[in-house]
């Protein structure tokens, strides 16, 4: 028994599965993105051996509530066989209750995971950061994530943006609007 859920599982190596899905703390869902890495070498008994969590909240105050679009679809996750390293897409949004008032700000990006095989370890990956506002007009949702070579591609259905990361830098090279 372990708090949250994954909605996806992908195999990473011998006996070992990557879980994409929600965080969850002993009173339900937290709003938090949660990786874990399973061991499943036991198949009656699997192990969930590491995790990395991202958002969730319990400040009555501060809510900090992650989605990601893995959560409805594995089309969303992109592996990275050579690096060893499952790129998330994902929407931050964090509002901070304060009296009457309400301050949302928001964010888009791709976090990779490194998948330690060895030390059945996560390790955490670059935070490719595509966008921050106060509305969801501010920036785009990315949704889809895929890469060519050295150079890591983010993609937005609601207006048909690309964005494009150096996986080195992290540097956010280009954003073109494709609709």
């Amino acid at each position: 028994k372990i708090p949250g859920f994954s909605t996806y599982l992908h195999p990473v190596g011998e006996g070992l599965l990557l879980g994409v899905g929600v965080d969850g703390d002993e009173n339900g869902q937290n709003g938090g993105l949660k990786v874990s890495l399973f061991d499943v070498s036991d198949p009656k008994n699997p192990k969930e051996c590491d995790k990395i969590t991202m958002g969730g909240s319990d400040s009555p105050y501060v809510n900090i509530g992650m989605n990601s679009e893995a959560y409805n679809t594995h089309k969303a996750l992109c592996w990275d066989e050579k690096n060893n390293t499952m790129y998330v897409p994902y929407h931050k949004s964090i509002v901070i209750k304060s009296n009457d008032a309400h301050n949302y700000t928001g964010s888009t990006g791709i976090l990779g995971v490194v998948v330690d095989k060895e030390a059945k370890k996560l390790l955490p990956g670059k935070d490719y950061v595509s966008g921050i506002g106060t509305s969801r007009e501010d920036y785009v949702e990315i949704v889809r994530v895929t890469y060519i070579n050295n150079v890591l591609f983010g993609f937005s259905h609601n207006n048909g943006d690309l964005v494009s990361f150096d996986k080195t830098t992290q540097k956010q090279l280009d954003k073109v609007e494709l609709s």
